[in-house]
């Protein structure tokens, strides 16, 4: 194991500490006095160094700083600049402002993308024979608040209905008819005028046997 510490600074502090016990007696430790001389020379210069170097980095730090501070206001007055030069050709309507300043003009807006299918959609019984649902919706990009189009299909066949537009995340369906075996949903979610795709169908069983001996079973769900 090493006596030495391992830092550099430690190892200066260490002589530090330990030469003027050495130098007492060196010879009742076993060493040449002019090796502790030498010793102390080193070690001198260790701690200028050492002085040297903590005074640039401290002066490095305050220009580093000064940089930053320098280089920060100088951008903040360029961006106004470019700022009013934008203002200026969108005021004037003349798209060679941005020629003549030589900065690319503004990029034409995107449509945004149509939102996606709803997902993660769950369905539950109430005691009253509604249906609820609740689903999860992503909004693509800031704009248009999404809603969700809520169809069903009673039965197995035939086609679907517009049920409900629904702005939040879960509906519930209290328009079941008595007697009804089955409900079908379909979820679309609408930004604006952008429709996006259907999400896979849900069907709900009500009341009907699904124990494969005539008996009723409770609700039942499949996608």
């Amino acid at each position: 194991m090493s006596v030495l510490p391992r830092g550099r600074l430690q190892r200066i502090e260490f002589l530090e500490y330990h030469l003027p016990i050495w130098s007492n007696d060196p010879a009742a430790i076993g060493l040449d006095p002019l090796v502790l001389t030498e010793l102390n020379g080193l070690m001198v210069a260790a701690r200028a160094a050492y002085t040297t170097q903590q005074t640039a980095h401290q002066t490095a730090l305050a220009s580093t700083t000064g940089f930053h501070n320098a280089t920060d206001a100088m951008s903040e007055a360029a961006s106004a600049a470019i700022a009013e030069i934008k203002a200026y050709a969108k005021t004037t309507g003349d798209p060679d402002v941005y020629t003549l300043a030589e900065i690319p003009p503004p990029a034409a807006p995107q449509p945004a993308p149509p939102p996606a299918a709803p997902t993660n959609i769950t369905t539950a019984l109430e005691p009253t024979g509604a249906v609820s649902l609740a689903w999860k919706i992503t909004q693509p990009a800031p704009g248009a608040e999404l809603v969700t189009l809520i169809h069903r299909r009673l039965g197995n066949t035939g086609s679907f209905t517009l049920l409900a537009v629904s702005g939040d995340k879960k509906f519930t369906d209290d328009t079941v008819p008595p007697g009804a075996q089955q409900a079908t949903y379909l979820l679309q979610a609408r930004r604006g005028a952008d429709l996006g795709p259907f999400s896979p169908s849900v069907n709900v069983f009500l009341g009907v046997p699904t124990d494969g001996e005539g008996g009723q079973g409770g609700l039942s769900i499949a996608a």
